[in-house]
């Protein structure tokens, strides 16, 4: 048994030429908002989508799940169960949302990715690839997840950070600030990245005290994430061994201050973990 129709006579045009129609319930009449065609919202559960929100392509809205405000529906994407799309967000591409998972704001959800269970992605948010968020996790504050990421449990990640390339973030782990984990990291426990750091190439964390994020340091005012006791050394897109790092410090600031800024801090650091260099 349908549950709406489309008002034909109400319509809009995107700027590709597609036709979108207002689409109006037969049980109370009450309008929502706007769909390219049948399939693309089920007749069957509690679904809809509401005010001048649009769904369109292939996309579908299924079960009990919610489309609202102004938020787009696109390509191949889906939304699921009890899941919620609303504000400015945008699904699209391949991805979808499902469970009782949250997409708000001006949040972007596409390429391959899944967010599901009670997730929530909103504050101008990305989430691109084949990434998979689940469980409690918040992705929130202008970050961005992409590159095969699995992010779960009660993690939390936000600011301007960045999460990518086969990263791992889970357990309560906060992550924030303009941070960048990358390179296979997995960053798990109670670990809390609350400042800029660089965390990559297989790096394993648990901790909250198991590394030190120092800056602005060197000749970009960056940051220099040192974790002793793995022997690590990341500060922009570069990232290896302590020795490896004095070493092309030694090579390009040769006896400038920030040589010495380097050094001084890589002391430090291998001083308070009490690792001999």
């Amino acid at each position: 048994m349908k549950k709406y129709t489309l008002v034909k006579d109400d319509f809009i045009i995107l700027k590709d030429k597609t036709k979108l129609f207002r689409i109006k319930r037969i049980s109370d009449n009450a309008l929502g908002g706007y769909i390219e065609k049948e399939e693309n919202l089920s007749h069957e559960g509690c679904c809809w989508v509401s005010d001048s929100a649009k769904v369109f392509n292939n996309a579908k809205v299924c079960g009990n799940a919610k489309v609202k405000d102004n938020a787009k529906v696109s390509g191949n994407s889906c939304v699921l169960d009890d899941a919620e799309v609303s504000d400015n967000s945008i699904v699209c591409d391949n991805a979808k949302v499902y469970g009782s998972a949250k997409v708000a704001n001006d949040s972007r959800i596409f390429g391959y990715a899944h967010v599901f269970d009670c997730a929530e992605v909103f504050g101008c948010a990305s989430v691109n690839g084949n990434v998979e968020i689940s469980d409690n996790v918040r992705i929130f504050g202008n970050a961005k997840i992409r590159d095969n990421v699995v992010v779960s449990g009660n993690a939390h990640i936000f600011g301007y950070t960045e999460v990518y390339d086969n990263a791992r973030v889970f357990d309560s782990a906060r992550i924030a600030g303009y941070s960048k984990i990358f390179g296979k990291a997995q960053i798990g426990g109670c670990t809390k990245i609350l400042s800029t750091a660089y965390i990559g190439n297989n790096i394993k964390l648990f901790e909250s005290s198991s590394f030190l994020c120092i800056g602005p340091i060197g000749s970009r005012d960056d940051y220099l994430t040192i974790i002793p006791l793995q022997n690590y050394v990341a500060t922009g897109c570069w990232s290896g061994t302590i020795k490896q790092f004095i070493k092309r410090v030694e090579k390009v600031h040769k006896v400038s201050k920030f040589k010495k800024d380097y050094i001084d801090a890589i002391q430090y650091a291998c001083k308070y973990f009490d690792v001999n260099l």
